[in-house]
């Protein structure tokens, strides 16, 4: 190797310190990755001929970090990103554990509370709504610290911030913004009669089982139980179990006929990482799409695999020629001496043209449309409250706390589900789409009038605002 061209002894002193702070042994962090991939790339630039294992072995020589590592380094650079492996992100992991932790009900429960202050001209802040929570046991369950509770609500769409010369709790603008448009458009196709059909996806566990029931106190034990000629009691499920995930549509006249998506989940965490855009995408296109109305209205939430683009943008992690060839099969003109800066600004000018969903254009092309529910809304849902409906009716009769068993019934409680039912669930979620109407012009009203007059104390400000910047 000593024919070699060895880069910048720089750069090569900057990447040493990186991989001494690496013990033998340790993983790689993103920075030192990026500095061995700068090295390869110089020994590979400045010695053409050379194969790229003497290049490895060049840089394995120079750095310190061994060839398998740098292979797999110039591997992943091939995929465009580089980054700590097994590192998680607190951000995402966190939100994710917070939002799967409380249901969907416990989360609807919590706006509704900070909605209730606004409707009594109250500015709402985190002590107050902790302590109506955890007075109230069946909402939260447990009680939960103000820090959580912050983080919660960040998470479903709440901020606390300064609004003229008052702060208080309240819900983030972008978030109201979307709830007008929905209450907006969802009204108009009630207008027209159309045929609005409401889908989601939930779970069962097969150790699904009533939380209370009734219990003889005079049973002191097993063997009183036997000298009495009694019982303990029932029997409750060992864990949690196997998981079934459920995807199913429909309206206020009853489930659509053989459109339900029934499987066996293989995690026992978030059922929405078993889902995903393919699955998905086939069932909505071949089992739903051939059995609704034309020319109807499909309501969704927004989870990825509803989400999925008809195709990639341009980002700034493109390279720069990739970015002109995309500009190019979109007939738009763009100069050869444009920056990528400027390449990414003309993007932005034309992005909304192309940022389309598949599902979207799925539904379009079969004279459907699709109507995607503000974040963190499941209450505007009317299948929310038929799947709650429906695991009661499972948690009920489920005696063996077997998965096949628990399936059965959980085909037994759709049958169960009548149109009816459908319509009293659609009605109750329009009397909430006319509450939140009414709430949004009220809240506005509130804060543009400044007819607030009870003030935070500075103590609830400090420390609200400590724990949402955090």
């Amino acid at each position: 190797m000593d024919g070699f061209k060895n880069p910048d002894s720089q750069i090569i002193k900057v990447a040493r310190n990186l991989f001494q702070k690496n013990k033998k042994g340790k993983v790689l962090q993103s920075s030192a990755r990026k500095s061995a991939l700068n090295i390869f790339i110089r020994l590979k630039d400045e010695n053409p001929n050379a194969t790229i294992k003497s290049i490895v072995d060049r840089a394995s020589e120079l750095t310190g970090v061994s060839a398998s590592t740098l292979f797999k380094i110039e591997k992943e650079a091939k995929s465009g990103i580089l980054q700590t492996p097994g590192k998680k992100r607190p951000n995402a992991v966190g939100k994710r554990t917070r939002l799967n932790t409380y249901d969907s009900f416990t989360l609807q429960s919590i706006r509704r509370r900070v909605h209730s202050f606004y409707k009594r001209n109250e500015i709402p802040t985190v002590k107050k709504l902790l302590n109506d929570l955890n007075n109230e046991a069946d909402i939260l369950q447990q009680k939960i610290s103000e820090r959580t509770l912050c983080r919660l609500l960040n998470d479903i769409g709440f901020s606390f911030k300064k609004r003229r010369r008052q702060s208080a709790l309240i819900e983030r603008d972008d978030i109201i913004a979307w709830r007008r448009k929905y209450l907006r458009d969802i009204k108009l196709y009630k207008e027209q009669q159309k045929i609005i059909y409401y889908l989601d996806e939930t779970w069962v566990n097969a150790g699904i089982s009533t939380t209370k029931v009734w219990q003889d106190k005079t049973i002191k034990s097993c063997s009183d139980a036997r000298r009495k000629g009694l019982s303990t009691g029932l029997k409750g499920p060992s864990g949690k179990g196997g998981r079934l995930i459920i995807t199913h549509v429909g309206s206020e006249r009853g489930f659509v006929n053989d459109a339900a998506d029934i499987f066996s989940s293989k995690k026992t965490k978030d059922y929405h990482e078993e889902m995903d855009g393919n699955h998905f995408e086939s069932w909505f296109k071949s089992k739903l799409i051939p059995k609704l109305e034309p020319n109807s209205i499909i309501v969704m939430d927004n989870a990825s695999y509803h989400s999925v683009k008809e195709e990639k943008l341009p980002t700034q992690s493109w390279r720069k020629k990739d970015i002109q060839e995309w500009l190019t099969n979109k007939n738009i003109p763009w100069g050869s001496d444009l920056l990528k800066l400027e390449l990414l600004q003309i993007v932005s000018t034309v992005k909304h043209k192309f940022d389309g969903y598949r599902i979207d254009k799925i539904a379009s092309e079969t004279g459907h449309k699709v109507l995607r529910l503000p974040p963190y809304h499941c209450e505007l849902n009317p299948i929310e409250l038929i799947w709650a409906q429906v695991k009661g009716y499972i948690a009920r009769q489920n005696q063996t706390f077997k998965l096949p068993e628990v399936k059965n019934l959980l085909l037994e409680a759709l049958d169960k589900v009548s149109g009816n039912d459908w319509k009293n669930a659609v009605a109750h979620v329009a009397k909430i789409e006319k509450e939140f109407w009414t709430m949004d012009g009220l809240i506005e009203d509130v804060w543009e009038q400044n007819e607030l007059t009870i003030q935070l104390s500075d103590s609830d400000s400090t420390q609200e605002s400590e724990s949402f910047s955090s």
